[in-house]
């Protein structure tokens, strides 16, 4: 979130005003590292935090009955001598607020049991992971993921988790689990686990199954949690009307309450497919005055709010992505191998304080202001929107008018320009004919654009008049040049090019022919600056990746090596 630091924003959907209206913030230490648990009643919001440089675990309260008050209150575990991490995975707050359950990562294996309006006192706790041994079979040792408390027994929780599923109680200061459930699989992977009414637990395994136990023993439901759909499950949400089961593949799938009396107590309703942007990591329900939303946060970052009643009715338009301040990238789960591509390019304004960034990976741009340190606007460009398939919708490229008001981007089957409005981009013309667009440039006076087409059969810069569109130049490459950077030069009469495979081109936009054409085998071209036509700095780096920086002048090569760095940006100074 910005203004830059580390805030925790609300949004009040229960008003009819704007966003930013609606907004209020949390200030958070510049120390954390992460969030690693939340926990929210109708009264206060825990906050699980891992610090830098701290093996220690906090949780810090906030008053929701006086505007996100903070409390003087905290709870923390661990000590400077702790060999490992400590954090909390789970936690879990009782519906009036005076208790509070915690679950602590694998390696520590902690559950406890906290009275929190009593200054957050130890009620029980127990290293579960002892208790797990006593309980399993052989080797196929549980791994508990998810504690919720009891709604109508404060003294008993629920902890779900690879391989158990089970209702533990606090007995002399120390919990203790129940008796195993009647008719529950012990070797089924249970992702998430919610009470959806008095004395009924609903679980889900990640195989896609649904578990309905009543009064914290029997088992009177075990089936597909899709019905007649084979999908895997990630999440469950109770509502006031049953559940809601999140599958992998972007599929909700609904369960109704039936009569108390009847056997099964819950129904599968339907299924509805959402935008399927990557796992989901969980869902929320709020009903107000004017609506009732359903929001979805996916694993991948990304968050949608979703009208719940378009939703049933199947209805256009009624799911609604944020917009975020940051790029994607890639995960560890789309990108095992860790080849992350978060921003493919760049391109700062002239006359405004802007800066625009492209991702391919999420397909977004985005426009910041580095005076306010703000995103000003984020777009998602969705195939649906461009009538375009999916591929064809990934930027590869962007560029900045000096003016702030128009953006070019570079994409596999075409270029664009949008005119930059106050909360949109607009396209404002679209070259159908060029394609894998990997650079795209405007000149210092902005009335040239620059457009690098690098097909492997075709390899072209073309340059078009940025207010008529007219084409003014093509420049063909030679051989396997791939051009990485365009570079005008001060007065718009000279384009250079500057190639990965060693070739650095300049061209003279009025005589319509190269006046230098530089090529070093041992040698990829990032930039350069023009001083004239025979005239460049270049820099770059070599065979070893080492930087480079060579001044070509007149034929002549001055080198300068920098055996330790890689070159970046090189700059002339005020008398060369």
């Amino acid at each position: 979130m910005y203004p830059m630091g580390r805030v925790l924003a609300f949004q009040d959907v229960s008003s009819n005003e704007k966003l930013e209206e609606r907004l209020s913030c949390i200030r958070i230490d510049e120390q954390l590292d992460r969030i690693t648990a939340v926990c929210l009643s109708h009264q206060c919001l825990a906050l699980a935090c891992k610090f830098l440089n701290d093996k220690s675990a906090y949780i810090f309260f906030y008053d929701l009955t006086q505007g996100f008050r903070k409390m003087n209150k905290f709870v923390h575990e661990g000590s400077p001598t702790d060999i490992e991490d400590r954090y909390f995975i789970s936690l879990s707050i009782s519906f009036d607020a005076t208790h509070m359950a915690t679950l602590t990562n694998l390696r520590m294996s902690t559950a406890k049991l906290y009275e929190v309006k009593k200054d957050s006192r130890l009620m029980s706790a127990c290293s579960w992971l002892d208790e797990l041994k006593k309980i399993s079979r052989g080797d196929r040792l549980a791994e508990i993921a998810k504690i919720t408390i009891d709604p109508n027994d404060k003294e008993q929780v629920c902890m779900s988790g690879k391989n158990h599923l089970r209702l533990w109680r606090n007995i002399g200061g120390i919990l203790k689990p129940n008796p195993p459930l009647i008719g529950i699989d012990t070797d089924d992977n249970f992702v998430d686990h919610v009470w959806a009414e008095n004395n009924l637990i609903a679980a889900i395994t990640e195989e896609g199954k649904i578990v309905l136990v009543a009064e914290g023993k029997d088992c009177i439901l075990q089936t597909s949690a899709f019905g007649s759909v084979s999908d895997k499950a990630n999440c469950l949400l109770s509502y006031p009307k049953g559940l809601i089961v999140a599958g992998e593949s972007g599929l909700l799938s609904f369960w109704e309450k039936t009569n108390k009396e009847a056997k099964e107590r819950m129904v599968h309703e339907r299924n509805i497919k959402i935008e399927n942007r990557g796992k989901i990591a969980c869902l929320s329900f709020k009903a107000t005055n004017y609506s009732t939303f359903l929001a979805v946060a996916y694993r991948t970052n990304f968050i949608s709010l979703i009208n719940f009643a378009k939703l049933l009715k199947n209805e256009p338009n009624a799911q609604t992505f944020l917009d975020q301040g940051y790029h994607l990238g890639q995960t560890e789960e789309t990108d095992p191998a860790h080849n992350y591509v978060p921003v493919m390019d760049m391109d700062v304004a002239v006359h405004r304080p802007l800066i625009a960034t492209c991702c391919k990976s999420d397909s977004t741009i985005k426009i910041w202001n580095y005076t306010s340190f703000k995103c000003e606007l984020a777009r998602c460009l969705t195939s649906q929107r461009y009538n375009a398939n999916p591929e064809a919708i990934k930027p590869l490229s962007i560029a900045f008018h000096p003016s702030g008001y128009l953006l070019a981007g570079g994409f596999d089957s075409q270029a664009m320009i949008w005119h930059v409005l106050e909360n949109d981009l607009r396209p404002f013309y679209i070259f159908s004919n060029y394609k894998y667009c990997a650079r795209v440039r405007f000149s210092h006076s902005g009335h040239l654009l620059a457009i690098a087409q690098m097909l492997s059969s075709n390899r072209m810069i073309f340059i078009h008049n940025a207010y008529t569109m007219q084409l003014l130049h093509s420049i063909k490459l030679p051989g396997s040049a791939y051009v990485y950077e365009i570079v005008f030069s001060e007065d718009d009469l000279l384009a250079a090019l500057c190639c990965t495979d060693g070739f650095l081109i300049v061209y003279d936009l009025e005589a319509r022919k190269e006046t230098m054409i530089h090529s070093s085998r041992r040698c990829a071209y990032f930039g350069c600056k023009i001083n004239g036509p025979d005239d460049v700095l270049a820099f770059g780096s070599d065979d070893a990746k080492r930087g480079i920086i060579r001044h070509i002048l007149l034929s002549l090569i001055h080198i300068c090596r920098c055996r330790r760095y890689a070159v970046c940006r090189s700059r002339w100074s005020p008398y060369h």
